[in-house]
């Protein structure tokens, strides 16, 4: 994971101090023990023999058993069930990984969290008619904690597919990030992505309730996310615009209903942002991803090499 550096959305759960890094104070670590693998700020990552050391100051503050990413702006630790550990100069703060952001994105799309109420049965599903969007939510399910769902076919529909796990774990894990209540409310965990995070979700919430279709010659490519939470949808929105530059704009999709009463659609606006959807970001449905590349064939076809 790379990129996405948000500064001004630092939590302020997350030390925030930034104290000059002295020389003086490395020689000290260094007597310590371990090898010094990078510095920012005042925080300082050792290779120790039992793992990766975070010192701040020279004082420990944590020990991890593995560096995801390292270079010169960030360092991301890896912590458990499918978070991070971002250390930059201005502080830490931590992240979902790429895996449990399309978790999140699938659940809050087309999945749900249960939990009956003496507190006994916990339930992740998720549920879809393409293949490859189930074999990616039990991909998640076992990068992120280890669970593999079971998966079973729906009585009602017969191409429709749930992927199902009792785990109280799982359910009051993804609940932190999600606060998902029925499909009419979630929550974008924006303070939680960077760049790639939000890549992912968005992908992966795209597949479950989304729309990229190309109709040549009448209307052309569409972009559209669509539920009935319209926080949610503003939440998406404002991801799109903040790692993306991505515009976007909120419609009823049922034109004799209000906003708030009806199911919503965030349409990605202009040909230019929703090319920038596609090229930056897209789907991991299979049709969609057909769609793309049925528009960007005649798209080439058009212009050739002009652009």
């Amino acid at each position: 994971m790379g990129g996405g550096r948000r500064e001004n959305q630092v939590d302020q759960r997350f030390d925030q101090g930034t104290p000059e890094w002295t020389g003086e104070k490395e020689k000290e670590d260094c007597e310590a023990g371990g090898e010094l693998l990078a510095s920012y700020g005042p925080y300082g990552l050792w290779r120790k023999e039992e793992g990766i050391e975070l010192r701040k100051d020279g004082e420990i503050i944590g020990a991890y058993s593995k560096v995801v990413v390292l270079d010169d702006n960030r360092a991301l630790l890896k912590l458990d069930k499918g978070m991070l550990l971002e250390v930059e100069p201005e502080g830490l703060r931590e992240l979902l990984t790429k895996e449990k952001s399309i978790l999140v994105g699938l659940v809050e799309s087309d999945g749900s969290l249960t939990r009956d109420l003496e507190g006994k049965h916990y339930y992740v599903r998720f549920g879809s008619e393409s293949d490859e969007l189930l074999d990616l939510f039990r991909d998640c399910m076992v990068d992120t904690y280890g669970l593999t769902p079971g998966k079973y076919q729906s009585r009602r529909r017969k191409h429709f597919f749930e992927m199902i796990k009792g785990s109280k774990e799982a359910v009051e894990d993804i609940m932190e990030y999600a606060n998902k209540h029925g499909s009419g409310y979630w929550e974008v965990p924006a303070k939680y992505m960077d760049k790639e995070a939000a890549r992912a979700y968005l992908k992966a919430f795209m597949g479950g309730d989304g729309s990229v279709a190309y109709y040549p010659g009448r209307g052309g490519l569409k972009v559209r996310f669509f539920s009935k939470n319209r926080e949610g949808l503003e939440g998406i929105q404002d991801l799109l615009e903040e790692h993306f530059d991505i515009a976007s704009k909120m419609y009823p999709r049922d034109r004799q209903k209000s906003l708030e009463s009806g199911k919503n659609e965030l349409r990605v606006c202009r040909e230019e942002n929703m090319i920038r959807y596609i090229t930056e970001v897209g789907s991991f449905k299979k049709s969609h991803q057909d769609a793309i590349e049925r528009f960007n064939k005649d798209r080439e076809e058009r212009f050739g090499d002009r652009e």
